[in-house]
């Protein structure tokens, strides 16, 4: 499902900061936000900073 970003008169006098999340994000998440932000949710992100590089799979020639 989707929320609009466009909000109504009567959604703006109810919620004008958004704090009950009434109306969705006016931009898409990033591949990035969206894994950081369901670790996040899932209380398994790790803020700390350093650890050992990811290599991406690369086809051998």
């Amino acid at each position: 499902f989707r929320r609009d970003s466009n909000a109504s008169p009567v959604l703006l006098e109810k919620d004008p900061q958004n704090e009950y999340l009434a109306r969705g994000p006016a931009n898409a998440m990033t591949a990035e936000m969206l894994r950081d932000s369901a670790l996040q949710a899932a209380g398994l992100l790790s803020t700390a900073i350093g650890g050992a590089s990811v290599a991406p799979d690369v086809p051998h020639q």
